[in-house]
Order: C-alpha cells, then sequence, then structure tokens
C-alpha cells in the first residue's frame, strides 16, 4: 500500500476503538494509506468484516478485549505510545437497546469513561481524541426546530439514546479545565458506505435488494424523513 510520507498522519500511532466496524475499517484503511501506524481494539472474531475482507488486519495490530476493561485500554495506549484515539465502538441497534438497556449502557457509557480514565493516565503522548456520537443523543424535536444545532439540549428517552448522550456529556467533562483532555465529541447521524453488512440498515438492504439478493420493504409507512452521510 503506497502511503504519503507528507501527510500529518505518517507515522502517528493511531487507536481505533471498534475498528471492526465498517466505519472502523475504513478509517483505518485511510490512516494506513496515509502512513499511520494502526492499532484497533476489536471484541472478538468476527470476520465477515470489511477489516477482513480487504485484509487490513494484517495491517495493524489487533488489541482483543472489552471497551469496559480500563486496566487494557490504559496497557495499549500507553504501551503503544498513542497519539491519537478515536473511539467507535459501541452498541449501535435502537432496538438491542430497547431489549437490553444494561448491556447498552454498559457499552456506550461505562466503555467510555473507561475509555477517558485510560487517556487520562497517558497525557505525555495523547494529542487528540474523537468520539463519535450520535443525532440520537439530542432526543425527537419537532420539524419545525430541525435541523439540530449543536448548542441543542440532550432530550434523550430511550435506552440507546441516553446512553451516547451519557457518553457525550462524560467525554465532554474530561475537556474541563481539570482534565483538559483533548477531546472532540461528533454527532453523526445516518451513516452508509463501503463494507456496510448490516442490512437492518435501509441503504445496504435497498442496494441487495436492487442486486437481486432479496425484496426491499420500506421501514414504517415510508414518509420519514431521515439525514445520511
Amino acid at each position: 500500500m503506497i502511503t504519503d510520507k507528507s501527510s500529518f498522519w505518517f507515522g502517528k500511532n493511531v487507536f481505533i476503538t471498534g475498528i471492526n466496524g465498517f466505519i472502523g475499517g475504513n478509517l483505518a484503511k485511510g490512516l494506513l494509506q496515509n502512513g499511520a501506524n494502526v492499532f484497533g481494539l476489536v471484541r472478538n472474531a468476527a470476520r465477515d468484516t470489511l477489516l477482513y475482507y480487504e485484509k487490513l488486519d494484517a495491517q495493524i495490530t489487533l488489541i482483543e478485549g472489552e471497551i469496559t476493561d480500563k486496566d487494557l485500554l490504559t496497557r495499549a495506549i500507553s504501551e503503544e505510545q498513542i497519539h491519537v484515539v478515536f473511539h467507535l465502538a459501541a452498541q449501535v441497534e435502537v432496538g438491542v437497546g430497547l431489549a437490553n438497556p444494561y448491556l447498552t449502557f454498559e457499552t456506550n457509557t461505562r466503555g467510555t469513561y473507561c475509555l477517558m480514565e485510560a487517556i487520562r493516565a497517558c497525557p505525555q503522548t495523547v494529542k487528540a481524541v474523537v468520539v463519535a456520537s450520535t443525532d440520537k443523543a439530542y432526543g425527537a424535536y419537532p420539524p419545525e426546530r430541525m435541523p439540530y444545532k449543536e448548542d441543542y439540549p440532550l432530550l434523550p428517552k430511550y435506552p440507546y439514546d441516553v446512553s451516547k448522550a451519557c457518553a457525550d456529556m462524560i467525554a465532554r467533562a474530561y475537556t474541563s479545565e481539570i482534565y483538559r483532555l483533548p477531546v472532540v465529541v461528533t454527532r453523526f447521524c445516518n451513516i452508509f458506505g463501503p463494507g456496510q453488512l448490516n442490512f437492518s440498515a435501509l441503504i445496504p438492504d435497498a442496494v441487495r435488494a436492487c442486486l437481486g439478493y432479496g425484496k426491499f420493504v420500506p421501514r414504517g409507512s415510508g414518509q420519514q424523513i431521515r439525514d445520511f452521510i
């Protein structure tokens, strides 16, 4: 793989939680192309992902474990001298959140403060942290107040939404004058792209149907409006 030695990322040690998701796989691919040394946290050995289909796993260092294992995270960040952290690991299924709120809060909320504590233990090396959140953290605003603005209050109602809003506030608490961690929070809407194999998602399901591998069924009434990236 050709790398860009003039890139900001060349030679940077980058740690990605949730690297086995399709967003993490695409991020890892871009970072590798720009010459970064990529390290990724994986919680299982699932191989039906972009990371393995494009043989990216052979070019990165995978660390197996849970996002709630603070000691593991601390060792990884410290021993690998990590410069930049991307926090993508999450329980992202709204339906799973309704059925299993405990798992959702453990992964999304506890996982975030475990990671922040691990980063706080390594202030000499970590220079930037990006936390992936969601527009669901805002809750449900009426149409006349859309699109969301960053300064809208977070008014979540359901377990997934609440877990991500909590993670937001936890991450931002570590940027305070007390801890001064270099953290930014991004709030994604619906993301689609290469390697997305979750066919409960709208775009992959529609593409699969267009290719003749199933019948596309509109969600709900088919009248909903959504933002996509």
